[in-house]
């Protein structure tokens, strides 16, 4: 992360999974444990998570409230998402 955030990036995050997110500023680091929901897909999570963080963005939010509002999204979709049935 902080090798990425070195080539000029701005906010790097790295989805942990179970484990949850991190994000890297540039400066410090910022963590957000998981949700403890029953998955049914994680299909598009991380996807989902970044859309949300970036919205958060451009509202003017701070990076761990973008996590917050990541956080948010990814656990209704990992719960409800089946494309398999």
């Amino acid at each position: 992360m902080v090798q990425t955030s070195k080539k000029g990036t701005g906010t790097v995050i790295v989805m942990l999974g179970e484990h949850g997110s991190l994000a890297y500023d540039g400066n410090r680091f910022y963590e957000k444990e998981a949700e403890r929901v029953s998955v049914v897909n994680t299909v598009g999570a991380g996807d989902s998570y970044i859309a949300a963080f970036t919205y958060g963005v451009s509202l003017g939010e701070s990076i761990s409230q973008c996590m917050d509002r990541g956080k948010k999204r990814v656990t209704e979709i990992i719960q409800q998402f089946n494309p398999y049935k």
